[in-house]
């Protein structure tokens, strides 16, 4: 360690010493008898051993054409997990074909995305104007960066909730549209979040829709002032068919 000391002092430079001696004992001692380590405990909370919700197969069934021209076969299926549920991120190599126990090279494999109906469920509310300013933000940007997944034949329509459910953007508005809906909300004011009203709402308008859909919720998951309970929220949801 080096003091800039300018004192003419002939004492000054013992004083320097001494200072620099008193530092390196005093590291010494607190690297020979280093602070405990605070200890930090996980818990992990329990999980059922089965799923909340038992998925269902598709109605899709398989279709097989064949071409007598060229006796090429065209297989058409929809591909699922074993509990029902759809597998995303899909690719070419993920699929072979064998015959007699050999492979074949002749093949070509084509992933086809059918549409898929979305409500997007926004948390757009709360009691402290500061949380609601940074919870608005951050739910903003997640409801963009979402967006940027969906494909162009999607139907989206968005909805806010607070102590009472809003439409803010319909299936048929374009993709450029919904951005700038979702740049413009602002911050909310002051309310409740009545989340577990809101869910069954959107599950409700979810209910006549056909094909692929599903719900996303950008939610904190709190629930102030409902008039429904947690169950009444798993009884509506095992009974749709709409994964949120």
């Amino acid at each position: 360690m080096r003091l800039p000391l300018k004192d003419k002092d002939n004492a000054t430079p013992k004083v320097a010493i001494m200072l620099a001696l008193i530092l390196l004992l005093s590291t010494q001692a607190n690297s020979q008898n280093p602070q405990p380590k605070k200890v930090v405990q996980i818990r992990i909370p329990t999980q059922a051993a089965t799923p909340l919700f038992a998925g269902k197969q598709g109605k899709q069934k398989t279709e097989i054409s064949i071409d007598p021209a060229t006796r090429m076969v065209t297989l058409k299926f929809l591909v699922q997990d074993p509990n029902g549920y759809f597998i995303p991120n899909i690719r070419r190599d993920n699929f072979v074909v064998y015959e007699n126990d050999v492979r074949q090279q002749n093949v070509t494999c084509e992933i086809e995305h059918a549409p898929v109906s979305l409500l997007l469920l926004l948390e757009f509310g709360g009691r402290a104007p500061g949380f609601n300013r940074e919870a608005s933000q951050k739910v903003t940007e997640e409801a963009e960066e979402f967006m940027d997944e969906l494909g162009r034949e999607d139907r989206i329509a968005i909805w806010k909730y607070n102590d009472k459910v809003d439409k803010i953007a319909d299936p048929s508005d374009s993709h450029e549209k919904l951005s700038s809906i979702l740049l413009g909300l602002g911050a909310p004011e002051v309310s409740e979040t009545n989340l577990y009203d809101a869910i069954i709402f959107a599950t409700e308008q979810m209910r006549p829709i056909a094909g692929r859909k599903a719900i996303i919720l950008i939610s904190s998951g709190i629930d102030t002032f409902s008039k429904a309970h947690y169950q009444d929220v798993l009884q509506t949801v095992r009974a749709a068919d709409t994964p949120i």
